[in-house]
Order: structure tokens, then C-alpha cells, then sequence
């Protein structure tokens, strides 16, 4: 997938032999995607307060995975505010003490996947 997002214009997805979609490799993130991950690096005991603060910044966001040092956020791309976000963590980033953090969009490999659940899901009915 990594080369069809370096190399290609226009990508069409097929699932059970019938075109899903055509369009750019944004236009798929935008309508299929399922938005942005938020992961964060940071102290063990401050991984409460950071959960919290993410919580209170991006109420849509849900925890997708927790381990001693690391949190990962799946926040929805409908009523969120990116510049807001990215001061909001600048801005705290000493006080939670983190060490590192990324929010990247819904990559083409999970669009692509997520387009052949629905088709999966649909055969099954």
C-alpha cells in the first residue's frame, strides 16, 4: 500500500469483483477513513492525567491500547479541531510529562481493509 500512496494518482478498490471506490489517495482517507491515531509516550505515572487530558480535549477520541509507557487514541475526524489539539499537548506537553507523541491519519492500508469488513459483513447477511 506504502507504494500505491507514493506512486499513484487515482486508486480504484474492488471487493467480490465490484469497484468500491476511485479517487485519490486523500479523498479515500476523507470518505473512508476512520480519522486520525493519537500515540503518546510519556511517564508510567502520568499516563492517568494523560488519558484524561486527551479525554477532555477530543471527547470522541477512545483508547485504543495502554501499555506502561505508550497510549494510543483513535479520535473521529468530524468536529476536531487539529490546530487546538496540537497547542493543547505543546502546551502541556512538560506538565504530562511526554516524551514523544504522533497524530497521524487513517493510513490506505486500513481504508482498504475496512472497505473489505464492510463487503464481508454484507455477504454474511
Amino acid at each position: 500500500m506504502e507504494e500505491c500512496e507514493a506512486l499513484c494518482t487515482r486508486i480504484g478498490i474492488m471487493t467480490a469483483g465490484r469497484m468500491r471506490c476511485l479517487g485519490t489517495v486523500q479523498h479515500l482517507k476523507n470518505r473512508f477513513g476512520a480519522g486520525y491515531c493519537l500515540d503518546m509516550r510519556l511517564q508510567p505515572a502520568r499516563l492517568e492525567d494523560a488519558v484524561a487530558f486527551v479525554q477532555r480535549q477530543c471527547p470522541t477520541a477512545q483508547l485504543l491500547n495502554r501499555t506502561a509507557d505508550r497510549i494510543s487514541f483513535s479520535i473521529p475526524q468530524q468536529g476536531l479541531d487539529l490546530p487546538a489539539l496540537f497547542a493543547a499537548v505543546e502546551s502541556n506537553r512538560s506538565t504530562l510529562q511526554i516524551d514523544d507523541y504522533s497524530l497521524s491519519q487513517t493510513t490506505l492500508e486500513q481504508v482498504f481493509v475496512a472497505l473489505a469488513q464492510q463487503n464481508t459483513e454484507q455477504q454474511l447477511r
